[in-house]
């Protein structure tokens, strides 16, 4: 299991940040800051059907899948909800909390 602090690197240029995991908050969520290189699919589309993923631009744009269709998010508008995102053409920063069923 991850732990704070934390670098997951992945061959696609993209970082994941751990800045609290699950061990740190009881469980309750687990916070990373996303590195994402221009157009990364890292991670690929997908939902947590059983948590709650909250997005934060904190630079550059990524994309978030809404209703059949990526739309682009760029800096401070959060983005809450079960949505796939991507980076968009610029490089990303987004800060991500994931709630709920997580273990420790």
């Amino acid at each position: 299991m991850a732990a704070s602090g934390e670098i997951l690197r992945f061959v696609d240029g993209s970082e994941f940040r751990i800045t609290k995991c699950a061990a740190d908050t009881s469980g309750e969520y687990l916070e990373m800051e996303w590195s994402l290189p221009p157009s990364t699919e890292t991670p690929p589309k997908h939902i947590h059907p059983q948590q709650r993923e909250d997005y934060e631009v904190l630079e550059g744009a990524f994309e978030v899948f809404v209703r059949d269709a990526w739309q682009t998010r760029r800096r401070s508008p959060h983005v809450q909800g079960r949505r796939p995102l991507r980076a968009g053409a610029e490089r990303a920063r987004t800060g991500t909390r994931l709630r709920g069923l997580l273990r420790c």
